[in-house]
């Protein structure tokens, strides 16, 4: 997660799907939508924001401080939805799991303004969503042929982790109070097969315009057709 600024520009769309991400830990398959957001799409995104209890959905976090840093990034970003077109939401199950925010910066380079991954149930972390919206702004970093990425990373802990070392592991590295990756294609390109060993990233061309309230649930808890189905799930067992 980092802090957020501001750019000026204009687009008119829906959400638009743009790739989809399968995962396989521990042998469990699962897969994370990732949607390009536009300005249509601020009202759906403004009510995720204040829908999203990180108390609630981190009921064992320590770092309780870091709560309003960590929400205030996400409504930073979904904020910068009439600025920028670069604003990607991850989604797994048919709910929002995290959000990405970059914009072209001086010196032929991408701004990462946030980044910020959640639960989508109480303590059910969407493994992979960071790096699956990182994957994005590194393949777009290819295909703009920028020089650099670089961000403000924030000092939040949280699950134990530090979002400093979520980016060095990366290959950021400290320049003054930023962090950056610097690189032409080849450099990147290698990132990003890197990135690639953790799952298997479809891209998806020409994707449908899509109304996300339609068809995304913004109800972080089990719902009652869910609670049910683990009822009988559970009683099969028996």
């Amino acid at each position: 997660m980092n802090i957020s600024m501001n750019q000026t520009g204009k687009t008119s769309f829906k959400a638009i799907p743009i790739a989809v991400v399968k995962t396989n830990i521990n042998n469990i398959q699962k897969e994370i939508q990732l949607y390009k957001l536009g300005p249509e799409d601020i009202p759906f995104a403004k009510r995720m924001a204040s829908k999203i209890n990180l108390k609630k959905l981190c009921p064992y976090e320590t770092y309780k401080q870091g709560f309003k840093e960590w929400k205030n990034i996400i409504f930073e970003a979904v904020k910068n939805i009439q600025y920028n077109d670069n604003v990607i939401l991850a989604v797994q199950d048919k709910r929002p799991c995290g959000i990405i925010d970059y914009m072209n910066s001086e010196l032929n380079s991408f701004y990462l303004a946030a980044l910020a991954t959640w639960p989508i149930k109480p303590n059910q972390r969407v493994k992979m969503a960071g790096k699956a919206l990182m994957r994005n702004i590194f393949q777009n970093t290819i295909e703009k042929d920028k020089e650099r990425i670089w961000l403000r990373p924030s000092e939040i802990t949280q699950n134990g982790k530090s979002c400093m070392d979520f980016y060095e592991h990366l290959g950021f590295e400290f320049d003054a109070c930023f962090m950056a990756i610097d690189g032409g294609k080849t450099h990147f390109s290698k990132r990003l097969a890197q990135l690639d060993n953790n799952f298997k990233y479809n891209e998806i061309k020409d994707g449908k315009k899509i109304k996300l309230s339609s068809i995304l649930s913004l109800t972080f808890e089990d719902t009652p057709l869910e609670k049910l189905s683990k009822k009988i799930a559970e009683k099969i067992k028996k």
